[in-house]
């Protein structure tokens, strides 16, 4: 929980080879939420970062990930319920936007299928 705690939305990059598991998503998918779940009750060491407009702009994965590519799993979204979520947070914002989460949804499962990582999506969870 402490590991899982410590490094929540990619706060420290380092120590990513102690993680079991590294949880990947944009912004407001619920990484940390299962992130923590999973600590609990696994008790093993779980990572989540979140992925950014940066991390869009290259052709590959972001190379903080790639010797990591075996424990990363993906978190997607349908972008209408990003933007619910995102109204709560940051109302009216551009972060918040509609055509925003619809761009970051659509890159975040591109980056998933190109790399092979798994992934859930978690509009209903």
């Amino acid at each position: 929980m402490n590991f899982a705690l410590s490094y929540d939305d990619g706060a420290r990059l380092k120590n990513l080879d102690a993680a079991d598991l590294i949880l990947l998503g944009v912004s407001r998918s619920g990484k940390t939420p299962t992130c923590l779940y999973l600590a609990l009750q696994f008790r093993r060491a779980r990572r989540q970062l979140p992925l950014t407009q940066e991390d869009f702009l290259g052709d590959g994965l972001p190379p903080v990930l790639q010797p990591h590519r075996r424990v990363l799993f993906g978190l997607s979204i349908a972008p209408e319920r990003l933007q619910q979520i995102r109204q709560q947070r940051r109302a009216d914002s551009e972060y918040a936007s509609l055509a925003r989460c619809r761009q970051e949804a659509h890159w975040a499962e591109r980056l998933y299928a190109a790399h092979g990582i798994p992934f859930l999506n978690t509009t209903a969870m």
